[in-house]
């Protein structure tokens, strides 16, 4: 599980200093509850602009955190854009809604303005009203299981058009 921690108005190495000393003291209050060294909570990313959306849904622009030999800590150079639990990394959502909501979030991400958000969303409903969107972006595409996995949850024997009858 995560825990974020915000950290208003700080600078990087500030925002990074608070996530080191959030992730002691949670290790030691663990350590010492529990008994148990087993249970860790690692300092494993920066992020600059994040929105949660809900329960393990959220995007942002994210630096990983990178443990140095003497204990310190460093940022990766560049920040990526990082979207969990979104229709934009799922694989069942079709192609022009994952792109849309992708750039959207990279949108807000970057500039911080709702309103070009907003103009840009426009743009794509509009193209998506005059038909300008490809069908194949469209679609819905996703692996279903195998047929023996129906059988097993349902209970039943099918015998799916192969000829033979079912008990």
């Amino acid at each position: 599980d995560s825990i974020f921690v915000v950290v208003r108005g700080a600078t990087s190495e500030e925002a990074m200093r608070v996530g080191a000393r959030v992730s002691e003291a949670s290790n030691a209050h663990f350590a010492r509850t529990t008994k148990s060294t087993v249970l860790k909570l690692e300092f494993e990313a920066l992020f600059q602009g994040l929105v949660l959306l809900g329960k393990k849904t959220y995007a942002g622009r994210q630096h990983a955190v990178l443990e140095d030999d003497d204990g310190g800590y460093t940022l990766s150079a560049k920040p990526k854009y990082y979207k969990k639990g979104m229709r934009a990394v799922r694989r069942d959502t079709p192609p022009f809604v994952a792109r849309v909501q992708s750039a959207s979030l990279d949108l807000l991400l970057d500039t911080g303005r709702i309103d070009g958000v907003c103009g840009y969303l426009r743009e794509q409903v509009t193209a998506l009203v005059e038909r300008r969107v490809p069908i194949e972006d469209l679609k819905i595409t996703m692996q279903l299981k195998r047929e023996e996995d129906y059988h097993k949850e349902a209970g039943v024997e099918v015998g799916c058009g192969r000829g033979g009858s079912t008990s």
